[in-house]
């Protein structure tokens, strides 16, 4: 007997019901962050769920080109994250559980990592996420899954954010030489949160 894995659309819309659900009666703030490239649009939303935990959404669209060939790429995750803060410095870590699409290329799993956002000033920040899927964890479609982004911003006011930043994703897969490359580029963003 196969396993049929959800379609993307069905498996977005069950990960944004049960996250809403559970959040719903303890949630005290939201974050909304868009990024942008030509290549690529990325939506995150991250909802507090007390003084030290957060769980949130992401989705990304890219479409790149890959020797001469355009390369279609969709990701949905869902993450679960230990909050803390010292001095200048606010932090996040924890896990997520992905599921990624594109030409060639299903996977889905498990990732473990985090972020460190350094407020420079009131007004300006360096921000670098990182996150790591190995073989062991992420359900046997790719050998590793690695996220990574670092960007510099500046907040217009206490509950907003411009960026701009470095995005960098890639995975390594049993069948194919090269390591499949879903986004590496520039990204310009805004965070709102509410």
């Amino acid at each position: 007997m196969s396993m049929r894995l959800p379609s993307l659309p069905n498996l977005a819309a069950g990960l944004l019901l049960t996250a809403a659900t559970s959040v719903s009666a303890t949630a005290t703030a939201s974050t909304i962050d868009l990024a942008l490239s030509s290549d690529i649009i990325e939506f995150q939303w991250q909802e507090d769920l007390g003084s030290d935990l957060s769980g949130g959404l992401t989705f990304f669209h890219a479409d790149t080109e890959e020797h001469g060939s355009t390369q279609k790429t969709d990701y949905i995750s869902a993450d679960f994250l230990f909050n803390g803060t010292e001095g200048i410095v606010e932090y996040q870590m924890g896990g997520k559980i992905y599921y990624l699409t594109g030409k060639k290329v299903d996977g889905h799993g498990a990732s473990v990592g985090g972020d460190v956002s350094v407020n420079f000033t009131k007004k300006f920040f360096a921000d670098v996420t990182a996150f790591y899927s190995p073989d062991i964890i992420n359900g046997g479609d790719f050998e590793n899954l690695t996220e990574a982004s670092t960007s510099v911003g500046f907040k217009p006011s206490d509950n907003a954010k411009l960026y701009v930043g470095y995005k960098y994703t890639s995975a390594s897969v049993e069948n194919i030489k090269e390591k499949y490359k879903p986004y590496q580029g520039i990204i310009l963003g805004f965070s709102a949160r509410f």
